[in-house]
């Protein structure tokens, strides 16, 4: 059986996101958007809960911290 990769961009996802009512697949679309912003600038590990890097202009996926405008720890402190 043969698998089909389809990579969307970031307006794709979002538009995906937001006309989704499934909450499994609403959770595993923003992992797939926040991967897909990973591409950005990674500020560092989250100061919050340390379990995830925060990438520019978005919050935690794990607890929800927002990075706006804070110094983050250099990934892998």
């Amino acid at each position: 059986m043969a698998l089909e990769v389809v990579v969307l961009d970031k307006d794709e996802y979002k538009a995906l996101i937001d006309n989704q009512t499934d909450d499994d697949e609403l959770e595993y679309l923003k992992a797939c958007q926040y991967a897909l912003e990973s591409f950005n600038k990674v500020r560092g590990l989250c100061p919050k809960c340390k379990k995830s890097v925060v990438i520019d202009g978005w919050a935690c996926p794990c607890c929800g911290y927002d990075s706006s405008g804070e110094e983050l720890y250099k990934y892998g402190d």
